[in-house]
C-alpha cells in the first residue's frame, strides 16, 4: 500500500520558478495557470486599450496544473473607441438626433427629434404623431416667426434656404436684419423704415436711387418709366434723356418749351414764359407775368392745339407807313421780286388823315414795312410764306386764325354778316384807327375773333404772305368796295367779308386804293 504524502515547498523557490516560467513564455498569451491573481495583461491597439483577462486557477489535488489565462489583449478599432462629436454618424453627448440639436450642434432639420425650438433649423418643436417631439417645417403663413424669419411671416431673405421657404419682405416697423427684409429696402437698426426720397436706397415707386416716382426727377441716364420720372421729363427706352433745344419739354435752361434761355437759339413766342427780354420773339417780357408779351399795338391770338403769335390790332395806318418811309431804310433779306422797289405809296400821298389804313401800296412794301418794324407780313403760323391752299387752315394761317377765333367763326365778328361792320359807301371814308382812351368817330367798333381786334373785314383788304408761282398774291377779309351778290342778297351775307373767302390774287406789284395790310409776329 502506498503511501501519500505532502511535500512543501519554500514560497522563495515558487518566486523563482514564476519568475523564470513567465520569462520562457513571452509572446504567447498567458494561461489561467501560469497568471497571478490580480494580475492584468494589456493589449495596446492604435490609440485604443484593452484589459486581458484575469486567470487564476487553484492546484489541484495531488499537485494539479494550475488554470489558463482567460483574457487576450484588447484590439484598436480604427484608432479606438471615438469621442462625442457633430460629424461622427452617431447621437450621442447632448444631441437631439444623430449629430444635431442639443446646442452644440447645428439644428436639426425638419422631421429630427428634438427638445427645444433651438434643436431645429426652422426653430419649431412640435408634438409628432407618434409620441415624442420632432421639428416641424416653417411656413411664412402660420402667424409664428420661424425659419429665417425676421418678424412673423415675413423677412429672411429673397431665396429658399434648407427647408425654410423664402417669405415676402417685412412692412414698415417691423423686425429685420438686412435691407432685403423689408418692402421699404430700408432697414435702419433692427427696424424696416417707411420709403423716403433721402435714404439712399432705391425703393417704393422710386426708379432710381432716391429719384423717379414721387421724388425728385431722375438725372439723364438712370432709369424711367415715365416722362416724370425723369429731371429733364424726357424717357426713351426707359432711360432717362439729355435736354435738348427739340425734345417738345421745358428743360434745361430753357424758359418755355424748347425757347428761351442761354443755350436755344429759338425766341419763345407771345404768351409763353421768360425771364428776359432776349428770350422773346417779341423782344418783350412782362416784368409781372414773365411771359413774352406783344409789342405796343398788337394782341396774342391763339393757336388750336396750343402755342401763340401777335397780329397788329388795327390795319397799318397811314401815320405809321410815313415815319417807314422817313427812316428810309436800307433791308436785307428782302424776297428778289422787290429789288429795287420804292416804298412811296403810289397815289393819295401825302395824306389828311393819319388814322387812316395805308393804301395804294403792293405787297413789297408791305412785306418791308414789317421787317422794318421787326415783324413780319401776316403769312404761316411759325413764321414764312402760307400755301395759297392753306388760306382757310386755322392751323396753318395766321390771318383766318385770328380772323375766324381758331377756326370757329365765319365772320370776325360771329357766324352772322353785320353790315355795320363794313364800310357801306364804297368811296367814302375808311374806319379810322382809334386813338385815345375813346373811339374817334367814324370807327365802327366791330370786335373780331380776338379781343380788341378790329377791321378784318369791310374796311381794307389786307395783303398776305401768300403768293402763287406766278407772283399772284392773296388779299383777305373783303373791302368797302366789296359787293354782294343775289344769293348773298337773298341770304343776308357776304361772302366776300367771310374769313374763308377766296378774294382775287392780284399781282405782287399791284396797287389799289382798298388794299392796305396788317403785321403779325
Amino acid at each position: 500500500m502506498i503511501r501519500s504524502s505532502v511535500v512543501l515547498i519554500p514560497l522563495a523557490a515558487l518566486a523563482v520558478a514564476v519568475s523564470c516560467s513567465s520569462s520562457n513564455d513571452e509572446g504567447r498569451p498567458p494561461t489561467q495557470g501560469n497568471l497571478p491573481t490580480g494580475s492584468v495583461t494589456t493589449g495596446t491597439g492604435g490609440q485604443g486599450s484593452g484589459t486581458g483577462g484575469q486567470g487564476s486557477g487553484t492546484g489541484g489535488d495531488g499537485g494539479g496544473t494550475g488554470g489558463d489565462g482567460g483574457g487576450t489583449g484588447g484590439q484598436g478599432a480604427g484608432g479606438g473607441v471615438p469621442s462625442p462629436g457633430c460629424t461622427n454618424g452617431v447621437k450621442d453627448g447632448g444631441e437631439t438626433s444623430i449629430d444635431c440639436g442639443g446646442g452644440d450642434c447645428a439644428p436639426c432639420p425638419a422631421g429630427q427629434a428634438c427638445a427645444a425650438p433651438t434643436d431645429c433649423f426652422s426653430r419649431r418643436c412640435e408634438e409628432s404623431a407618434g409620441g415624442g417631439t420632432t421639428c416641424a417645417e416653417a411656413q411664412c403663413d402660420n402667424g409664428v416667426k420661424d425659419g429665417d424669419e425676421t418678424s412673423i411671416d415675413c423677412g429672411g431673405g429673397a431665396a429658399p434656404r434648407g427647408d425654410n421657404p423664402a417669405c415676402p419682405p417685412c412692412a414698415d416697423l417691423l423686425d429685420c436684419a438686412v435691407s432685403s427684409d423689408c418692402e421699404s429696402l430700408s432697414c435702419v437698426g433692427g427696424k424696416c423704415l417707411t420709403a423716403s426720397c433721402s435714404d439712399k436706397v432705391k425703393n417704393g415707386d422710386e426708379t432710381g436711387v432716391d429719384c423717379g416716382g414721387r421724388c425728385a426727377g431722375c438725372a439723364p441716364g438712370e432709369a424711367c418709366r415715365l416722362s416724370t420720372d425723369c429731371r429733364e421729363r424726357v424717357c426713351a427706352n426707359q432711360i432717362c434723356q439729355m435736354e435738348s433745344c427739340s425734345d417738345g419739354v421745358k428743360n434745361g435752361k430753357e424758359t418755355d418749351v424748347d425757347c428761351g434761355g442761354t443755350l436755344c437759339s429759338t425766341k419763345c413766342p407771345a404768351g409763353q414764359q421768360c425771364t428776359r427780354r432776349e428770350d422773346c420773339v417779341t423782344d418783350v417780357c412782362n416784368s409781372t407775368t414773365r411771359l413774352c408779351a406783344c409789342p405796343d399795338g398788337m394782341l396774342i391770338a391763339p393757336v388750336a392745339g396750343g402755342g401763340n403769335y401777335c397780329i397788329d390790332q388795327y390795319e397799318v395806318t397811314k401815320k405809321e407807313y410815313n415815319a417807314f418811309l422817313g427812316a428810309s431804310p436800307m433791308l436785307a433779306g428782302l424776297p428778289a421780286e422787290c429789288s429795287g422797289n420804292i416804298y412811296q405809296p403810289s397815289d393819295g400821298w401825302p395824306y389828311s388823315e393819319e388814322r387812316a389804313p395805308v393804301n395804294y401800296i403792293d405787297w413789297c412794301d408791305a412785306y418791308a414795312y414789317c421787317m422794318w418794324r421787326s415783324k413780319h407780313l401776316c403769312g404761316k403760323i411759325g413764321g414764312g410764306a402760307s400755301s395759297p391752299a392753306d388760306l382757310a387752315n386755322a392751323a396753318q394761317n395766321e390771318w383766318y386764325n385770328a380772323c375766324s377765333g381758331q377756326g370757329v367763326n365765319e365772320y370776325p365778328y360771329g357766324h352772322a354778316y353785320a353790315p355795320r361792320c363794313k364800310v357801306n359807301d364804297p368811296d367814302g371814308a375808311f374806319a379810322l384807327k382809334s386813338v385815345g382812351p375813346a373811339p374817334i368817330p367814324p370807327v365802327t367798333m366791330c370786335e373780331g375773333s380776338v379781343t380788341d381786334l378790329y377791321h378784318m373785314s369791310g374796311n381794307v383788304a389786307e395783303w398776305e404772305n401768300s403768293c402763287d408761282a406766278e407772283g399772284n398774291c392773296l388779299i383777305r377779309g373783303g373791302s368797302r368796295a366789296s359787293e354782294p351778290d343775289a344769293d348773298d342778297v337773298a341770304k343776308g351775307s357776304l361772302k366776300a367779308a367771310r374769313c374763308d373767302a377766296r378774294s382775287y390774287a392780284p399781282r405782287r406789284d399791284d396797287t389799289n386804293p382798298d388794299i392796305g395790310f396788317r403785321c403779325c409776329l
